[in-house]
């Protein structure tokens, strides 16, 4: 029986670590979690965190596509402030900046 317990136990040690790497992944800021939390890659815009209609995430994923951008993560925090990637250029941040919010 006391087998049973301890495999039981690390299984679900293994699955809260799984969980925090792959489902949160770098979505923990110092803040907590954002609102919104979007990657972007290959063309599509995935949504991690929050809730944003469809033709937003297209909105985003085109103008990522029209600039170049491979990869870029988006992060919209709780005290309304924006992540965003490196490799997301300055001239098209508040662009993406009013799309997300102008939802």
């Amino acid at each position: 029986m006391k087998k049973a317990t301890e495999s039981f136990f690390e299984l679900i040690a293994w699955a809260w670590l799984f969980k925090l790497i792959y489902g949160f992944g770098d979505a923990i800021t110092p803040s907590g979690l954002p609102k919104v939390h979007l990657r972007y890659r290959k063309g599509r815009c995935h949504l991690l965190f929050g809730a944003l209609p469809t033709w937003v995430k297209s909105g985003v994923a085109d103008l990522l596509e029209e600039h170049g951008i491979s990869k870029a993560v988006i992060k919209l925090r709780k005290d309304g402030r924006f992540d965003f990637s490196r490799n997301v250029p300055e001239e098209l941040k508040q662009r993406l900046r009013n799309l997300i919010l102008n939802r």
